[in-house]
């Protein structure tokens, strides 16, 4: 005898889904928080011996300093140039539209590529850009300089440089959300560019400027290969190369770099927690409208040039600088043209451990990113659509903002003291192409100044 399907009703469809949520919440905590209450217990263990240990750092004053103005600084950077160049993009001339892509690409470029191309443009003595500089009347009396790109300024320029890109992300995204109309009545009634931008388009952008800035906030705070590469010689610390020292120098104190990692995960609670309370209810942001929501419909050529500009600084110059020393035989302040072959791509794919270096940064990021997507839309669909469940909505708010304020050295040491035993063991002993690289650079003569 066949039988009817009966449809859940509401109140069996919320229960599904808030189970469901409730699983999925688990899981990711299981993953994040619990190496973080791993690093903590550790910490506290021994009557609070790894924060008595942190605290005894002589200069930690100092560290904590530098840390603030690492990320604040590198946060002023991101905003300004970050709004900028949304702005311009919502205003290049038609068959421009290739250059949004721009801003978005220093992302793609690793980290460590970046700073080590910006090091070969730079440093005092070598660099190729101080060389072109010494040769100008200001400057020609010098033997180094005259930027000195292990100083602390400019490794607070290059970090906000990198973060731009998150900043742009956001803003551009909510650029393109408001009314055609609000911007065309605010330039009938007179207001130049400038006064609709400062006037109509900011204080609608407030949502993308508090979380574009406090992403970029949290980045700035757990920053950490600018300040190895470039301020280890130099005196430039911050609170994550510390915690890198106290877990790879001997004897090593994963306790003492625990507590060192405590302030900046909470401050990346608090963070989450100001967001919320700055913004309020997101309604009174949207704008609806009879038209279409465009940005504006005046276009500009300095809008390109803008972005042309951006990429130039952000992306080509440091490309340029490792491409450069790719095809020399060595560093040096004089590019020597005759020599420029591809001798030290040869030396790199003989190599068997930089090949299988590359292989696993492949697979690990496709792997990554594999795991990452379906996991983000179930936790975006929590926090757009579960207003049903406000508390497994809050809980997972905070859980997966959780990993943009902890640094990745604490968030390595946590996952490898828990889980290198079981019933989940992710410990391996792979190299990627990064790390190696980092060995290179400090291997070389002058990776360290």
């Amino acid at each position: 005898m066949a039988t009817l399907f009966t449809a859940p009703t509401f109140t069996q469809r919320t229960w599904m889904s808030r189970i469901g949520y409730t699983a999925f919440l688990l899981a990711v905590g299981y993953l994040i928080v619990l190496p973080l209450v791993r690093l903590q217990s550790m910490a506290f263990a021994g009557n609070a011996q790894g924060y008595r240990s942190a605290l005894d750092l002589t200069d930690a004053g100092e560290v904590l300093w530098m840390t603030a103005a690492l990320a604040l600084g590198s946060l002023v950077i991101a905003l300004v140039f970050g709004t900028v160049l949304a702005f311009a993009a919502s205003r290049l001339p038609p068959g421009y539209g290739l250059l949004r892509a721009i801003p978005v690409l220093p992302i793609v470029m690793p980290a460590v590529a970046n700073v080590v191309g910006w090091a070969f443009l730079l440093s005092p003595g070598p660099g190729y850009l101080n060389a072109l500089l010494r040769g100008l009347p200001w400057w020609n009396h010098l033997e180094s300089g005259p930027v000195d790109i292990y100083s602390a300024p400019w490794i607070v320029i290059i970090t906000g440089f990198g973060l731009t890109s998150f900043v742009y992300l956001f803003v551009s995204a909510g650029i393109q959300n408001i009314s055609a109309e609000h911007l065309e009545a605010a330039q009938i009634s007179g207001s130049s560019t400038l006064g609709v931008f400062f006037r109509v388009v900011l204080p609608l952008l407030r949502p993308a400027l508090v979380y574009g800035g406090g992403v970029a906030l949290l980045l700035g705070l757990g920053q950490f290969t600018a300040p190895l590469l470039l301020g280890l010689n130099s005196g430039v610390d911050v609170i994550t190369t510390e915690m890198y020292r106290r877990v790879t120098e001997s004897p090593i104190d994963y306790a003492a770099a625990a507590a060192m990692g405590s302030p900046l995960v909470l401050f990346g609670i608090a963070v989450v927690v100001v967001q919320k309370m700055l913004l309020g209810d997101q309604g009174r942001f949207v704008t609806h409208g009879g038209k279409a929501f465009v940005a504006s419909r005046t276009r500009s050529p300095w809008a390109a040039v803008t972005i042309l500009v951006y990429g130039f600084f952000a992306l080509l110059l440091p490309l340029i600088g490792l491409l450069i020393v790719a095809l020399s035989p060595y560093w040096s302040a004089s590019i020597l043209w005759g020599q420029l072959g591809m001798d030290n791509f040869s030396a790199l794919f003989d190599s068997s451990h930089l090949v299988q270096a590359i292989l696993t940064s492949l697979v690990a990021s496709s792997v990554a990113v594999a795991i990452c997507l379906p996991l983000g839309f179930v936790a975006a669909t929590l926090l757009v659509r579960g207003r049903r469940h406000r508390v497994l909505r809050a809980i997972g708010d905070l859980v997966t903002s959780l990993p943009l304020g902890i640094p990745a050295v604490i968030f390595g040491v946590g996952f490898l003291l828990t889980y290198t035993q079981p019933p989940l063991v992710l410990y391996g002993t792979k190299r990627s192409s990064s790390s190696s690289m980092s060995r290179l650079w400090f291997r070389s003569p002058h990776g360290c100044r």
